[in-house]
């Protein structure tokens, strides 16, 4: 029994629209809280194919196998667009360039201290989506309105009349609404729920920092290895272009021959090429680095121009 339920919380947390594999690395109460969004998710795929098909049976006055059809794809559609939207309400994993505060101080003109900016999960963005669910619920809802309180009502062109005739006419169907509302919403609520918690998004961060600088590490193994072999045929050119004349000085003069050979052989070698970092936390590239730099003062900038003329 144990087992069969184990096997249904995972078969709903394949559907909840996080990786399945990190989910079950994580504690039964997280695993829960996403089979609970992959079940609403479930009910939502569910409930947008029964009302695009209430809908195109009237539209198509009874065809029941178009019906069905067109409920399909767009019930497709809007789980899809629906889970969009939950897996964009994930926090933010991987260190992004946040927005900083300059705070001068009274003591010294040249020193400020940065001061990162807290930033609110609750953002414009986040409020945008949360009305575009709700939109999606309300525009799910009315056909059941319709089977509910016009049950007898067939006439196809009207049928959008119909829907707010019902909203004004019959409270219930508004509950209705607020209950497909609820139903859209509340994986949103269990979303914030996980990520408020340390378990599941300190995985998934971990494993994502482990991937991207996994791959940066090879990026920059490949980069030295294409410059070092940029180098070697480059040197390799130069020798067998600078050879000939050489050859020709070392009979005309032995001394000057070892001179410009030595010299050459010294400047001419296979450096070992890496890439430069610009930034302190690459691959990220979300912090500068920090650079001391030694300024003269104006009197002595002053004294090195004049004992210069002089």
């Amino acid at each position: 029994m144990n087992k069969a339920i184990n096997r249904l919380r995972l078969f709903f947390c394949t559907f909840s629209g996080e990786d399945d594999y990190i989910i079950r690395k994580c504690e039964a109460r997280i695993q829960i809280s996403f089979a609970l969004i992959g079940l609403f998710v479930m009910l939502v795929f569910i409930g947008c194919w029964a009302s695009a098909s209430l809908f195109m049976s009237h539209l198509f006055e009874g065809s029941i196998l178009l019906s069905v059809f067109v409920g399909i794809i767009w019930a497709m559609l809007v789980t899809n667009l629906y889970l969009l939207l939950l897996y964009t309400i994930s926090p933010a994993l991987l260190p992004i360039a946040r927005h900083t505060i300059i705070k001068k101080l009274s003591l010294k003109k040249d020193e400020t201290e940065e001061i990162e900016k807290p930033e609110s999960p609750f953002t414009s963005s986040f409020f945008f989506r949360l009305s575009l669910i709700t939109l999606l619920a309300i525009i799910i809802t009315q056909p059941f309105n319709v089977l509910i309180f016009s049950p007898s009502f067939e006439e196809s062109n009207f049928y959008a009349r119909e829907m707010r005739s019902i909203l004004s006419n019959y409270p219930a169907a508004w509950l209705i609404t607020i209950l497909g509302c609820i139903l859209f919403l509340l994986p949103v609520y269990w979303k914030y729920a996980i990520r408020n918690s340390s378990g599941f998004y300190e995985k998934k961060r971990h494993i994502e920092n482990k991937f991207v600088h996994d791959n940066y590490s090879d990026f920059k193994e490949v980069y030295a290895a294409v410059f070092n072999d940029k180098v070697i045929h480059y040197n390799r050119q130069t020798w067998e272009n600078i050879m000939p004349f050489l050859n020709k000085l070392e009979k005309a003069n032995a001394e000057m021959y070892k001179v410009h050979y030595e010299r050459l052989k010294s400047e001419i070698i296979n450096e070992t090429v890496a890439k430069y970092e610009y930034w302190a936390d690459h691959p990220f590239r979300t912090k500068h680095k920090h650079t001391n730099r030694n300024l003269s003062s104006e009197e002595d900038f002053l004294h090195n121009i004049y004992s210069e003329s002089l």
